[in-house]
């Protein structure tokens, strides 16, 4: 059976991953702020330990989201969203764990509302650099891919499209 470890494993989406999936995969968790499998700190550069997991693949659902948050404290910003999920994914691909990194349309600028993954890049925001950067460099290892989310509840988001037709 596919082993998958979930970072991030607290978020929201996140947690609904790992309940629907657990049919399907044999997940492990790994979080640094609710109960998990594994505990992770980006922020202090602490990986889990991984020797034994028997991982085949990892999904990277870990980042900064708060935009005031993340304009504030920069360097925590890039721990979460750049340099921890970078230094895990790299001992990931080293063991030949695929990993997925959740990313996001802030790549794109503020205005494009039609986006494909051959669009151009043009991030309006700190977090939209960083995510950007995570991208580029997650998609150097051929082992790995990344999958863009739109914020449901972003004030241009597919809801708020939806709500207003």
């Amino acid at each position: 059976m596919t082993k998958v470890l979930v970072v991030g494993s607290s978020s929201t989406i996140a947690e609904h991953f790992c309940q629907e999936s657990v049919q399907a995969f044999d997940v492990v968790t790994a979080s640094s702020s609710k109960i998990s499998d594994l505990k992770i700190d980006f922020l202090n550069f602490q990986l889990p330990d991984i020797s034994g997991k028997q991982l085949t693949h990892a999904i990277i659902f870990s980042s900064a989201t708060d935009i005031k948050q993340i304009e504030e404290d920069f360097y925590s910003a890039k721990a979460l969203t750049l340099s921890g999920p970078i230094k895990l994914i790299n001992k990931l691909n080293q063991e030949g764990v695929k990993c997925m990194v959740i990313s996001t349309t802030a790549v794109f600028d503020e205005v494009s509302t039609e986006t494909t993954e051959k669009s151009n890049t043009s991030p309006s925001t700190t977090y939209g650099h960083l995510k950007l950067e995570l991208e580029r460099l997650t998609l150097e290892n051929p082992l790995n891919a990344v999958m863009r989310i739109t914020k449901v509840f972003s004030g241009n988001s597919i809801l708020n499209k939806w709500k207003d037709l």
